[in-house]
């Protein structure tokens, strides 16, 4: 897996944390989230996660009489795959509705530059630091002017000098952020400033070893295919295929951010996460705002430190999402959702439409297809 957010990966790095009595903050709640969860290492063994649902139960409530009716979708079949670097792909079927698979796919637009960064502590040469000129090309427009960054911490301390240096990011014609993420942690620390649309870092040199800084831009990006069998599943032949964008795709995101644990991991959709002290409450709470995506709030459990409340979209969002986990199953070493119901806002209802899922399937590292997450071009 490759990136990580600067924050999270230099947690992940340190034993369990001893707090009692402390103030809780973002580092040690993310940190106890991850041995919780399976550990550190084994989360950040997984490109892929498969998963696999079958009847699915739907309860919606009425516009009028705030009453709710409950809807078993029989012989449903929900497949799921998710990938660490923010790829998402679902199918789903269902005899009982009498229609072809409704395909549902996110694949990440983002461009990106990997700097490594080699800290030394022999004292044989001059430190060597950034001065290398942009590559961008039709295909990566996105440029940093740094190939790779070695500090020579023998050689500065000997002979003086510095032990940090500067280099830029731009990407021509780009209005959104430059986001950057590494895994420096106590090898180097990086900081960012903007300066009409260039980012400059300044990367310090702490101690020897081997990591790398990611800079990459631009939001994730969905298409659904829906299929027209004709009534009864009489095949008509003719497919619709379109981009996804605004609020639906955005909450979409959202799902896959926290569903890759993409505020653990070295991998995934880009997103800031922070702790807010909620006194008397039984859980921790956690807002997540990823990157393309809308507001996420995670209720985490004081006890088990298992997020048991994740919600997409703030109070705001007419259509907001709520998930709460009933069951955790551990596949891998890692504990993933395994029963889940489902609270999903909508102004047409009077209560909130809800669907109960049960994965029956999660297998990790699935191999997929070359082409597996490409539009393809619909039939007439």
């Amino acid at each position: 897996m490759k990136r990580i957010s600067a924050l999270s990966f230099s947690l992940l790095l340190f034993g369990p944390f001893a707090f009692a009595g402390g103030k809780m903050t973002t580092s040690m709640l993310l940190k106890q989230m991850a041995e919780a969860l399976g550990g550190a290492s084994n989360i950040n063994k997984i490109h892929s996660i498969y998963y696999k649902s079958d009847n699915i139960v739907i309860t919606a409530g009425s516009p009028l009489a705030g009453m709710g009716v409950q809807i078993p979708i029989a012989n449903t079949q929900v497949k799921v795959w998710l990938t660490s670097d923010g790829k998402y792909r679902a199918v789903m079927r269902s005899a009982a509705m009498q229609v072809s698979p409704v395909v549902t796919v996110l694949s990440p637009g983002e461009q990106s530059v990997t700097v490594p960064v080699n800290v030394t502590s022999a004292m044989g040469y001059t430190p060597l630091a950034g001065g290398q000129n942009c590559s961008k090309t039709r295909q990566n427009p996105l440029c940093a002017n740094a190939l790779m960054l070695t500090f020579n911490l023998g050689y500065i301390r000997s002979h003086g000098g510095n032990s940090s240096v500067k280099f830029t990011a731009v990407q021509p014609g780009f209005s959104g952020p430059i986001v950057e993420n590494d895994n420096c942690g106590s090898i180097a620390s990086v900081s960012a400033s903007s300066v009409k649309g260039i980012e400059t870092y300044t990367v310090t040199a702490k101690s020897p070893g081997k990591c790398s800084i990611v800079i990459s831009t631009d939001a994730p990006e969905g298409w659904m295919l829906v299929a027209d069998q004709g009534f009864l599943g009489t095949s008509s032949g003719s497919t619709s295929t379109g981009q996804m964008s605004g609020p639906d795709l955005e909450r979409l995101v959202s799902g896959v951010y926290w569903q890759t644990f993409a505020y653990l991991t070295r991998d995934g959709i880009p997103g800031k996460v922070e702790y807010k002290a909620q006194p008397g409450k039984p859980y921790y709470l956690l807002e997540m705002n990823p990157y393309g995506g809308v507001p996420i709030k995670a209720h985490i459990d004081k006890t088990t430190y298992l997020p048991d409340e994740m919600q997409t979209g703030d109070e705001t969002d007419p259509a907001r999402i709520i998930y709460n986990i009933r069951k955790w199953t551990t596949v891998g070493g890692v504990k993933f959702p395994s029963e889940m119901v489902v609270n999903i806002f909508n102004p047409a209802y009077g209560t909130p439409a809800q669907a109960k899922y049960t994965f029956v399937k999660i297998e990790l590292n699935v191999k997929t297809p070359k082409d597996f997450f490409a539009q393809p071009t619909p039939a007439i």
